[in-house]
């Protein structure tokens, strides 16, 4: 290919498009960023303000409350974070006409290996926000696990 017939190949009007999608899904996004930790640490405020059955929350010191507010808005900020990015993602390649149907079946039958292999590795990480949920260690804290001290 020549340099004459690439140049005669070259459709602005189309990238313009292109670039004006690209920058729609890029406001959308971070919009819907915005959006949803502001969604999260409403939720978590919320949740850990009312009252619980054995009155946690009168229980908890303000420091070890805002550790325990800032673990969880943390946690929930992230997993939204990656779901926008991961649509985010999607919506891209929608955009330059990247056929998603076999790489979202790709990705999934990826997603059953990796889930049959680390099986530990995914019970652990299910075992660790549980620990954060329940207020078992939170952020800042000073613990020693089989002689190893960290935070």
């Amino acid at each position: 290919m020549d340099l004459d017939s690439l140049l005669a190949s070259f459709d602005p009007p189309a990238l313009v498009k292109i670039f004006l999608w690209l920058v729609v899904v890029v406001l959308v996004t971070a919009v819907a960023l915005r959006l949803a930790q502001r969604f999260v640490d409403g939720v978590v405020v919320r949740s850990l303000s009312r009252p619980v059955g054995d009155d946690t929350r009168g229980q908890l010191s303000v420091l070890e409350f805002e550790k325990r507010r800032h673990t969880l808005q943390a946690l929930g900020g992230n997993l939204a974070r990656i779901v926008i990015l991961g649509i985010a993602a999607m919506a891209v390649l929608g955009i330059f006409d990247v056929d998603l149907g076999p790489a979202i079946a790709g990705l999934g039958l990826v997603g059953l290996g990796v889930a049959l292999g680390a099986q530990g590795l995914v019970k652990d990480i299910v075992a660790g926000v549980f620990i954060l949920a329940e207020n078992q260690y939170g952020r800042g804290d000073i613990v020693t696990i089989a002689a190893v001290t960290g935070t």
